[in-house]
């Protein structure tokens, strides 16, 4: 899954490193997400989103993504609206 780009179709909590801590953040509807990593426990995934290296699960992604085929903007042609 590494490099593949997700647009989602719904907002979704991620997890973002702070000044050493993890804090909630909401990844809104038709953002788009970069697989950059996981983790060993194979339930989460690290993300970029808007340059930042975000934490999802992995099941989320799965639910309110939708891999992007090309490097279009999430949304466009009316799709995610």
């Amino acid at each position: 899954m590494l490099g593949i780009r997700f647009c989602l179709k719904r907002s979704t909590l991620g997890l973002l490193l702070i000044d050493e801590r993890l804090e909630f953040v909401t990844i809104p509807k038709n953002a788009a997400v970069e697989v950059a990593g996981h983790f060993e426990d194979q339930r989460m995934i690290e993300v970029i989103w808007e340059r930042k290296r975000v934490r999802m699960f992995l099941q989320d992604i799965r639910e309110r993504g939708e891999e992007m085929l090309c490097r279009s903007v999430c949304g466009a042609g009316g799709a995610g609206g």
